[in-house]
């Protein structure tokens, strides 16, 4: 088998960070809910997003992996990610929900639902295939998109098939791993452009 050449991992390295879901779910976010909403409630709906979600979630990876726990940032082991999973799921329930309660723009509830549910069925698929995080919310984010305009849900498609890329060429995942979370993405992806529109 030939080695991966070091342009094409480095490469990769930078199409993985920038698909990382942490940051592509808060650039989103914070893009449409500035623009869409109130200052007022942008600001709380993005206040929730990185006080609620990112900001626990990537300080608890930063810690777990300088201390070994995990092996690298993104939780790549399978084993690994039951303990990141429930802590994930009660931190994006605890935000949606808030969402719910404080009665923020429908789409906005909807969509953090449908992450929700997202991270929940990847939770469940973990106990047999270790899903894409990095591919299925980038697939999701296709339809998001795809809401606001056609040509920007046609180059979220093609950075989810550059991201999806990059997971393999690191050798993160695996084939039928990014398929399952590529399928998982467009499949809540669908239900919430569905419901929305």
């Amino acid at each position: 088998m030939q080695s991966v050449s070091p342009w094409l991992t480095k490469t990769a390295r930078i199409v993985s960070a920038v698909g990382h879901p942490l940051f592509v779910t808060s650039l989103f976010t914070l893009a449409v809910a500035f623009d869409q909403l109130t200052t007022l409630n942008a600001l709380l709906v993005s206040g929730l997003l990185l006080g609620g979600v990112i900001g626990p979630v990537t300080w608890q990876n930063y810690q777990r992996t300088k201390r070994g726990l995990y092996t690298n940032f993104d939780v790549s082991d399978r084993q690994q990610r039951y303990r990141f999973y429930p802590i994930l799921i009660a931190l994006l329930g605890l935000v949606t929900t808030l969402l719910f309660v404080t009665q923020q723009p429908r789409p906005f509830c909807i969509g953090f639902l449908s992450v929700l549910l997202l991270v929940v069925c990847s939770y469940g698929i973990n106990f047999f295939c270790k899903v894409s995080l990095h591919t299925s919310i980038s697939f999701f984010m296709v339809w998001a998109l795809r809401l606001i305009s056609l040509p920007l849900g046609v180059g979220m498609g093609i950075l989810a098939l550059l991201i999806a890329a990059s997971r393999l060429v690191l050798s993160r995942h695996s084939l039928t791993e990014l398929v399952v979370g590529a399928l998982l993405g467009l499949l809540a992806g669908a239900g919430f452009y569905g419901y929305i529109r």
